[in-house]
C-alpha cells in the first residue's frame, strides 16, 4: 500500500466557508495544510481520511474558517497618526494635519507604522491589502515582507495644488513618474510573488493632467494597477466643475480624458451623479 502524502497540520470539524465557484458551506468540514499552501477543503471525514499521518491534528469545535478578507484601501504610514486629525472637514485634515505630519515622517517612521498597521490586519483577518499611497515604499515592503501579507503598494503622488507641504510641492511631473517606475523594477513581485507596485494619485486636486494620463498609460504598459481617491468630498467636484468646464465632478472629467481604466482602484467615491 503506497504511503499516504504528508501534511503539516488537518483542521477539522469547522464551518468552512470556501468562496469557491458554488461558494460551497461545509458544516464540517477541514482544511489541509502542507507549509504555506492549502493541500486539501472538504468534509472532515474525508480530509482526515486522506491525511491520517499529519504533523498536527487540530479539532475547531464548530469554528468558522474562510479565506483571507482583502482590505482595498489602507494607509499604512499613517496608523501612528491615529487622534491627531478627529473630528475635522477633510481639507483641514488634509492641509493641517495629515500632510504636515506625513511629510516629517522619516524611513524608519515608515517601517514601524507599515509593522503595526500589519499587526491589525492580521489580527482583523485581512491577509491582502492596497496601500492607498505613503512616501517610503520601500520600507513598506521592507515591512510586509516580514509580516507575511500580501500587498499592493503605491506612492502618492502630486505635481499640482494646495496645501503641499514645502518639501513635496518641489515634486515635478518627471519626478512622479520615474519614482514609481524605479519601485516597479524594485519591488514589483517580490517576497515570492506577494508585493506588487501600483501606481498612487493621492487625489485629482493635486494632479496635472499629464500627471494623470501619463500614469494611465505607463501603468498599463506595465500591466499594473493605479489607486487613486475619487470624488471624496463635494468641495472636489464643485473645483473640477467650476476649472474644468464640465456640468458634474471629478468621474465625469476622468471618462472626458479617458482616464478610466479596469486597472484603476477608485477610493472612496461617494459623491456621484447617476450617469457616473
Amino acid at each position: 500500500m503506497a504511503d499516504s502524502p504528508t501534511v503539516d497540520a488537518v483542521l477539522h470539524n469547522a464551518v468552512i466557508v470556501t468562496i469557491d465557484g458554488a461558494l460551497r458551506v461545509l458544516r464540517d468540514g477541514a482544511v489541509a495544510v502542507a507549509g504555506d499552501r492549502i493541500a486539501a477543503v472538504g468534509p472532515s471525514a474525508d480530509v482526515l481520511a486522506a491525511f491520517p499521518c499529519a504533523v498536527q491534528t487540530l479539532d475547531l469545535g464548530g469554528r468558522i474558517v474562510l479565506p483571507g478578507l482583502v482590505n482595498t484601501h489602507v494607509h499604512t504610514s499613517q496608523q501612528l497618526a491615529r487622534g491627531i486629525a478627529d473630528d475635522v472637514d477633510l481639507m483641514t485634515w488634509l492641509h493641517g494635519r495629515i500632510w504636515p505630519y506625513e511629510s516629517h515622517m522619516t524611513e524608519e517612521d515608515s517601517y514601524a507604522s507599515t509593522l503595526l498597521c500589519g499587526i491589525e490586519l492580521i489580527r482583523s483577518g485581512v491577509t491582502c491589502f492596497a496601500e492607498a499611497g505613503g512616501q517610503f515604499v520601500s520600507e513598506m515592503a521592507r515591512a510586509v515582507e516580514l509580516l507575511g501579507l500580501r500587498a499592493c503598494l503605491t506612492k502618492s503622488t502630486m505635481d499640482c495644488g494646495d496645501g503641499l507641504p514645502p518639501n513635496w510641492s518641489c515634486c515635478s511631473t518627471d519626478d512622479c513618474i520615474q519614482s514609481q517606475k524605479e519601485l516597479y523594477e524594485k519591488h514589483h513581485n517580490t517576497a515570492d510573488g506577494r508585493i506588487r507596485i501600483w501606481f498612487g494619485l493621492r487625489q485629482i486636486m493635486n494632479a496635472t493632467d499629464r500627471l494623470l494620463l501619463e500614469t494611465r498609460d505607463v501603468a498599463q504598459k506595465l500591466n499594473t494597477g493605479i489607486h487613486m481617491h475619487i470624488a471624496e468630498i463635494p468641495y472636489e467636484n464643485q473645483l473640477i466643475v467650476r476649472t474644468k468646464g464640465i456640468d458634474h465632478g471629478t468621474v465625469t472629467y476622468l471618462e472626458k480624458i479617458d482616464f478610466l481604466r479596469s486597472n484603476l482602484l477608485s477610493a472612496h467615491s461617494v459623491w456621484l451623479n447617476e450617469p457616473e
